[in-house]
């Protein structure tokens, strides 16, 4: 899953690397992310405070360990990223 560098007002490029189960952000401010794991489904949440989508709501499926990507403008000040993991994470 990618967006292109340039789609957001404020985040420049992000994706996720299913090959390396990595989540890769870059942003033009510096900023702290906040996260969490949630359970029932399991799920880690990555909040991005004072950062904008700038574009529509999207998702991926990815596999079995890392089932689903999903990203979004959780609030006019933080875009969401969430990382929903299969029933084989423990």
């Amino acid at each position: 899953l990618f967006c292109p560098p340039g789609a957001g007002a404020s985040l420049d490029y992000w994706r996720f690397n299913a090959r390396l189960s990595r989540l890769e952000i870059v942003t033009e401010d510096n900023v702290r992310p906040r996260v969490k794991l949630i359970g029932a489904p399991v799920r880690l949440v990555v909040d991005l405070p004072g950062i904008t989508l700038g574009q529509p709501r999207s998702q991926k499926a990815i596999g079995s360990y890392v089932q689903q990507v999903r990203i979004g403008q959780f609030n006019p000040q933080t875009t969401r990223i969430v990382v929903a993991l299969g029933s084989q994470y423990t």
